[in-house]
């Protein structure tokens, strides 16, 4: 990549960089692939800002090269024109599509050597190879690379450490028991009404589809298309029943081993007390916009597409407690923030509801949300930022992390179905927010939801999915 820009330096002011996401071997991000193109996406913009930009005494680039963030994507991919074509798939015709972006100097394209119609995470081996193509209106170069696949499972649907969930053909009514310390529902408001509807999570159960032990939500257009909907995410509270994750070894080999640390029995002495935290994803969108300071040193808000682990996270108390803002507090756990225990009666903080792309100011004041809207892939939230086809559109991911409390040892981190659901931004509502330091938190998540969320348009592509039941945790 280095000698590549080298060679297509500009004689006069600077070539602007654009990073697209990367779609499967027929250049479609499909649901089953769920997050990691756009992750990659932005973990690409990241590294190559950092290095061209952040570092212009080291990198002699620095001077000739500008990386667009999300939000000058955004800008320059706003309807009527979009990304599409803009892929490796046929040079000639994503030169032609790069025409139309005067912008862009210097496209950044590629695709995963997977197919991701009939990706099942059981059939993923160690690695996955990435193919890369740098080009301009005259040059190009293609490179490849592999992905650790530990990497990318905890991002597709059915392949990360998802709730436990129980065999459907004992239990006796015909629904799968998920076990689980979270209770997620899904609601949507109907056209005509001013009240929301839970609309059933449902689990996908044939063993074929790409989908197989994803949740599932099951929308009529007519009833839906237009309109908000929003999560209920609960912590169950009780004994913690999940592995922790532990130790990652490198191999020798480029690829890591991720150990795991299985919760104590008896548990950690107040293992209840433990507080998660909640990455949350709307089409590949952080549900937590990132704050950034614009060129003139003010404060902007703009979408967050990065790794679960960096972006804004909301934070689930243990059952009837909550925290209160108190600047200049400090434990060995939280920091201008204490854990107490909640008023009898009102909604304490083991329970959020994900209705908005939330802005979150430093002292959680004034802070507002973009409410969630049912749309179309053309309309989505995350659109600008695929070049290839759309059909990832209409994937929700929730990622939950665990509080390492004091006495635990192990690694930690400081601080139809139709293809076109998908969501857009509505107007703004005041969500008030308290911001809370959580002193170490395990760094890969603990449990990973993922649900695909579909108009039903009769087109008999529905996967076989059965009803579930959020069993007490055992």
């Amino acid at each position: 990549m280095v000698s590549f820009l080298d060679s297509v330096r500009p004689a006069v002011g600077k070539n602007q960089i654009g990073i697209l996401a990367f779609g499967d071997i027929n250049r479609i991000i499909t649901p089953s692939m769920g997050d990691f193109p756009l992750k990659l996406q932005a973990q690409t913009i990241e590294h190559l800002i950092e290095q061209l930009i952040n570092n212009p005494a080291t990198d002699p680039l620095a001077s000739d090269f500008d990386v667009f963030t999300y939000s000058q994507l955004e800008a320059v991919f706003s309807a009527p024109v979009s990304p599409s074509g803009l892929n490796d798939l046929d040079l000639t015709a994503a030169r032609a599509a790069l025409a139309n972006f005067s912008q862009i100097d210097v496209a950044i394209v590629g695709h995963f050597e997977i197919d991701g119609k009939t990706l099942k995470p059981q059939d993923i081996g160690r690695t996955v190879s990435v193919s890369v193509t740098a080009f301009t209106a005259t040059a190009a170069e293609t490179f490849t690379f592999s992905m650790t696949t530990s990497d990318l499972l905890p991002t597709t649907p059915g392949g990360g450490p998802g709730p436990q969930i129980g065999d459907s053909d004992n239990n006796g009514n015909g629904r799968a028991d998920v076990n689980s310390n979270f209770i997620v529902e899904f609601f949507a408001q109907p056209n005509g009404s001013s009240t929301f509807e839970q609309v059933p999570l449902k689990l996908v159960t044939d063993a074929g589809s790409p989908l197989f032990n994803t949740f599932l939500v099951v929308l009529d257009r007519d009833r839906f298309a237009g309109q908000r909907y929003k999560l209920r995410v609960k912590n169950r509270g009780g004994k913690p029943h999940f592995i922790l994750p532990g130790e990652r070894t490198p191999n020798g080999d480029g690829t890591v081993t991720v150990g795991v640390m299985r919760c104590p029995d008896p548990p950690t002495p107040n293992a209840e007390d433990r507080v998660y935290l909640l990455s949350s994803y709307v089409d590949g969108v952080s549900t937590i916009n990132r704050r950034i300071t614009n060129s003139a040193g003010g404060l902007e808000f703009t979408k967050d597409i990065r790794h679960q682990a960096f972006v804004g996270r909301r934070i689930l108390t243990p059952p009837k407690k909550w925290f209160v803002r108190e600047d200049g507090f400090e434990n060995n756990r939280f920091k201008d923030a204490k854990l107490t225990p909640s008023k009898p009666g009102l909604v304490d903080h083991s329970e959020q509801e994900i209705l908005a792309f939330l802005n979150v100011r430093d002292d959680g004041s004034q802070t507002t949300g973009n409410v969630f809207v049912l749309g179309d892939a053309q309309e989505s939230v995350g659109a600008e930022f695929v070049s290839t086809g759309r059909n990832s559109i209409g994937i929700i991911s929730l990622y939950f992390f665990a509080e390492k409390l004091p006495n635990e040892t192990g690694a930690a981190e400081a601080k139809v179905l139709s293809e076109n659901a998908a969501t857009i931004a509505g107007p703004e509502i005041p969500r008030p927010v308290i911001r809370v330091g959580i002193k170490n938190v395990y760094p890969v998540p603990i449990e990973t939801w993922h649900i695909r969320y579909m108009y039903d348009e009769g087109s008999g592509d529905v996967p076989p999915a059965i009803p579930i039941d959020l069993s007490p945790n055992g």
